[in-house]
């Protein structure tokens, strides 16, 4: 079972992008802080990394990375054995709302390590206040093994 709480334990980044998006840049930029972690303990393997980061967003821009070359069973236990080691994909954006707070989009995808179909894992939506942090969790707990992926956010308005 995943549940989802906002928090990343971090493996191995590969990519960190910013794309602009054809929105209006009226709203002011916001400074992104993120910590992205991966941890798990599995049959045969442990693994944990942590990624952290910070990046400038104008309006309607999106921020990629990815955690590449997760253990088999890192988002379903199922999968345990089954030598298919994942990439997580991360799509997010920030932008200010007209209340002060900050709303986040982010994507979640899984893909074969070295390619193949892209799977859709979770769809996040969150707001909190600026400077609050958001976090968004995603874990397996099956008693002695347990898998979880945490990614915190913290934005605030570019001065």
């Amino acid at each position: 079972m995943i549940g989802k709480v906002l928090r990343v334990l971090p493996l191995a980044m590969v990519a960190a992008c910013a794309t602009p998006d054809a929105s209006d840049d009226v709203a002011p930029a916001l400074t992104v802080s993120y910590e992205a972690t991966f941890d798990s303990v599995l049959p045969g393997a442990a693994h944990n990394s942590r990624q952290t980061s910070q990046v400038v967003l104008a309006h309607g821009q999106t921020f990629d990375f990815t955690l590449e070359d997760l253990p088999d069973g890192a988002f379903d236990m199922g999968q345990v054995g089954s030598g298919q080691r994942l990439d997580l994909h991360v799509n997010l954006s920030a932008s200010r709302l007209d209340s002060g707070e900050i709303s986040y989009a982010v994507r979640l995808t899984t893909q074969p390590a070295g390619g193949g179909e892209t799977s859709p894992l979770a769809e996040p939506s969150l707001v909190v206040a600026a400077g609050e942090t958001a976090t968004v969790h995603l874990g397996q707990d099956g008693g002695e093994f347990h898998t979880g992926f945490t990614l915190d956010l913290q934005a605030v308005p570019v001065q």
